[in-house]
């Protein structure tokens, strides 16, 4: 019984039979989940307890962040059953030694191992796709919302990006300085994505990336605007080899 991508990556890797999770079955990752598995009731934000119930779980899995957030609005607790806490790292690259520490403390660092390896065969995939497509040429890794955009600075995304060898362009020194993995600015000041070739986005349906501000961003402009999906955001390394192959996909739109 699971909730989270990290929760999801991490329990697949762990081999532990999945009877339910919360996450969005259209998810890659869902693919991997055993058949047969449900899909819990509520949201990520209100669990619904009597559908995890409904399923007897001998363990939950969930990713930190989420649990931090349940327990702070007293929405999920142990009574259930024994609660199994994944740690997805803190930002950017982070998620690998976090990922491999957790593994091994389960007596599984070989299968860390192994998937840093399939990773690794990922990446080699994904840039051979690529090919030239991006020689000397940056990307963006946005998203769009409450009247603002913003691009990431050192996040997950940003780390899969940058394994790919891709040039990354970010703005940690004009970050918030209680978050410094994203820049948030309004719709008028959006000049610095014009140094971007290539805009992977979040959101890309928000009403933001219907401005004409964005709408005149030169990387909008020449059609160069990938998705960036929710499931692919966040997670481990299942999820980074997903996110690899997508970004080698997306990118195709600039031959």
């Amino acid at each position: 019984m699971l909730e989270a991508r990290g929760a999801l990556d991490f329990a697949l890797l762990a081999e532990y039979p999945i009877v339910a999770t919360n996450w969005d079955p259209k998810s890659q990752l869902m693919r991997q989940v055993p058949a047969g598995a449900a899909r819990l009731g509520g949201t990520n934000n209100e669990p619904n307890a009597e559908s995890i119930l409904s399923h007897d779980p001998d363990l939950l899995v969930v990713g930190k962040g989420w649990w931090n957030y349940y327990q702070d609005k007293g929405l999920l607790g142990t009574d259930i059953a024994p609660v199994l806490v994944v740690d997805e790292g803190t930002t950017g690259p982070s998620w690998k030694q976090a990922m491999t520490a957790q593994l091994t403390a389960l007596d599984r660092r070989e299968v860390a191992e192994r998937v840093i390896a399939r990773y690794n065969a990922e990446l080699a995939q994904a840039r051979a796709k690529i090919g030239g497509l991006l020689e000397g040429k940056s990307i963006a890794i946005a998203g769009a919302d409450s009247g603002q955009i913003w691009l990431q600075n050192n996040t997950f995304a940003v780390s899969v990006a940058q394994d790919l060898g891709l040039n990354v362009l970010t703005d940690a020194a004009h970050a918030a300085p209680d978050r410094k993995d994203s820049t948030f600015y309004s719709l008028e000041e959006l000049a610095i994505f014009d140094q971007a070739d290539f805009v992977l986005l979040q959101n890309p349906d928000a009403v933001e990336a219907e401005s004409p501000t964005w709408k005149r961003v030169r990387a909008v402009q020449d059609g160069h605007v990938g998705h960036l999906r929710y499931d692919l955001n966040n997670g481990l390394a299942l999820t980074a080899m997903a996110l690899a192959a997508d970004i080698a996909e997306q990118v195709q739109v600039m031959r």
